[in-house]
């Protein structure tokens, strides 16, 4: 058996890679309390414990429609694993349920690896053709290229409102308007945007659209997607029905209950937090550019997640100052969390057709509530300190 180091944990104030996970809320903690322990009913049967756990489920899903805006009579919330789960139901189940092979679909080549995967798994077997969409310097994807690939039998469109990597937000409503001129329908990846920014399933006019509890300060291992209503799909996982037949399994109420309070508070406090991470975020920018020669800052800055910057050093390897700067206790990212241990190049990165000296450079900083100027400052220090002696040919 492989013995395991306990690390150090870093200060909440030091925690800088909140597009990776979010710490749980105390908020959302307390609520989950009691369906860890009294309340522990399966939200399957019918007598008072199980009754109880099933209205705390649909209490949830209430919550969900009512922070996304979604029509409440219209739209389905089916409850799920994680974001990786939903976006695999979108993919395969609209993709099986559209009865053709392969099912033409339309996605970007800078989507996260839960979309790239999913997709590339259907076109290997046949089952998918997919056109993927490039991006330019700024990494944001042109709504006219969705125009231009789309074909008559396209069954699906499938975007990210918001990059993981490097926060940039993309023109989703003008997509899905074409979409819905065309007749095609279109899934949406909030995972990074909800409870950032202002996310409206019904102004977005999306067909679906997933989202990710560990992002706003919820739980891990829960996600959800929106499904309009009229929109027939066929479900991942089979067995007792559940989530009206679409997520077979016991459902994970305590972690459900979470979703739901996380999402709800986040919306209530996103406006002021959005403001102040943006303060904050401009912070660091400007002054790790005072401090630092050769810093390059990545992707569009007028469309973009107030809480997420990704800076290209020159002259040092993005994953050895991600090391270095967790020795000093502070974390941030070289990349996606979700691959590869965030060590490999960045495919968003090199999509945007950026030189490899900013794109081996690469860092992720990411804000929550946990951050303050004071940190930010410690932050920019820390940076300062580790890039001059990587560049002096020290270890820090």
């Amino acid at each position: 058996m492989v013995e395991l180091t306990a690390m150090p944990s870093p200060e909440t104030a030091h925690y800088f890679d909140h597009a990776a996970t979010a710490p749980l809320a105390p908020e959302v903690q307390e609520a989950m309390r009691p369906y860890l322990g009294e309340r522990f009913g399966n939200a399957s049967t019918i007598y008072p414990l199980g009754v109880e756990a099933a209205y705390a489920v649909e209490r949830a899903r209430l919550q969900v429609l009512r922070a996304l805006h979604a029509d409440e009579a219209q739209t389905r919330v089916v409850f799920t694993g994680s974001a990786t789960e939903a976006i695999n139901l979108a993919h395969k189940g609209m993709v099986w349920a559209s009865g053709r092979r392969p099912a033409h679909v339309i996605s970007c080549v800078t989507e996260h690896s839960a979309s790239l995967q999913s997709l590339r798994w259907l076109e290997t077997r046949g089952e998918a053709a997919v056109t993927w969409l490039p991006v330019g310097v700024t990494g944001r994807a042109d709504p006219a290229g969705v125009e231009r690939a789309l074909r008559p039998g396209t069954a699906l469109i499938s975007l990210m409102l918001a990059n993981s990597e490097t926060g940039v937000l993309h023109p989703i409503a003008e997509a899905a308007r074409t979409a819905r001129a065309h007749g095609v329908l279109i899934h949406c990846d909030a995972a990074q945007a909800a409870g950032k920014v202002p996310v409206d399933f019904a102004a977005l006019g999306v067909d679906l659209l997933s989202i990710n509890a560990h992002k706003f300060h919820g739980p891990k291992g829960v996600g959800a997607l929106l499904i309009r209503g009229g929109v027939e799909i066929e479900p991942l996982i089979h067995g007792g029905g559940q989530e009206g037949g679409l997520r077979a399994g016991t459902e994970n109420v305590a972690g459900i209950v979470g979703l739901g309070a996380a999402i709800e508070l986040a919306v209530r406090l996103r406006e002021a937090e959005a403001t102040r991470l943006l303060g904050l975020r401009r912070r660091v920018i400007e002054g790790v550019q005072s401090r630092v020669r050769g810093v390059h800052v990545h992707g569009d800055q007028t469309h973009c997640l107030p809480s997420t910057l990704n800076l290209g050093i020159e002259d040092v390897e993005g994953p050895r100052v991600v090391a270095l700067m967790g020795e000093r206790g502070f974390s941030i990212a070289a990349g996606s969390a979700c691959t590869a241990r965030g060590t490999a190049r960045s495919h968003v990165l090199t999509a945007m057709g950026l030189p490899e000296a900013q794109v081996a450079g690469a860092i992720r900083i990411s804000l929550g509530r946990g951050n303050t100027a004071s940190s930010a400052d410690d932050l920019v220090e820390a940076l300062a300190e580790v890039i001059d002696s990587l560049r002096r040919g020290e270890s820090a």
